[in-house]
């Protein structure tokens, strides 16, 4: 008889304790937590603030820029007239208004972001700068008022004034507004984000300062129409 050499068996089962090849490199594509991938998928970007604020914020933003538009079409049928009225304004103010409203702007957005790391009580200082900020703006906008009327230029002096009187006194009255939400922000704000309180801060100090933001918007707007462009 031959020494000839057993072949394997095609039928044997594979070793189930030989180990994985350790050469073979993992997949780069899969990701490390597949739940966690799945849950992060599918909560996608969030909203900041509260959606109910956003449409008012939208809303009222939309209502100013209605006034605007009629601005606009009034310039262009009487540039005349309204160059000679732009005259009166204190454009000194108007420079110094467009600083502070951007710098109080700055200092909310500075409070937010130290809110989401975890701190909200480290922006209260800030807030309160902010609201102090938009007191310089009504104590400057007010002065300005003061002095139009006291000159004659009042809300049926012509067009411009007319318009002027409504979207600046529209304005006003929503800096107001938003000072006081800030006041009630930094009176309010939790020590920490990861508590209760925290988490229902956040979203409030988002909408309060989406609606301070555009406050900013309108006033630069404002400032462009009715100081530079006559």
């Amino acid at each position: 008889m031959s020494d000839a050499p057993a072949l394997p068996n095609p039928e044997a089962p594979a070793n189930p304790e030989a180990p994985a090849n350790p050469e073979a490199p993992a997949n780069p594509e899969a990701p490390a937590n597949p739940e966690a991938h799945a849950e992060a998928s599918e909560e996608g970007p969030r909203l900041h603030g509260d959606l109910a604020w956003w449409v008012f914020v939208v809303s009222e933003f939309g209502t100013i820029c209605l006034f605007l538009l009629a601005y606009a079409a009034c310039l262009r049928g009487a540039p005349l007239l309204f160059g000679a009225a732009a005259l009166l304004l204190h454009p000194t103010l108007a420079y110094l208004n467009t600083l502070v409203l951007l710098t109080s702007g700055f200092l909310v957005a500075r409070a937010i972001l130290l809110a989401r790391e975890g701190n909200p009580s480290a922006g209260t200082s800030s807030l309160w700068a902010a609201a102090l900020l938009g007191v310089c703006f009504l104590g400057l906008k007010g002065y300005e008022f003061y002095s139009l009327a006291a000159a004659g230029a009042g809300l049926g002096t012509n067009t411009f004034f007319s318009l002027y009187w409504l979207v600046g006194g529209f304005h006003w009255l929503h800096v107001v507004f938003g000072v006081g939400l800030l006041s009630y922000l930094a009176l309010s704000a939790p020590a920490e984000s990861a508590t209760p309180e925290g988490q229902v801060w956040i979203p409030r100090a988002e909408s309060y300062g989406a609606f301070w933001h555009m406050l900013d918007l309108v006033w630069v707007l404002l400032f462009a129409l009715f100081y530079l462009v006559p």
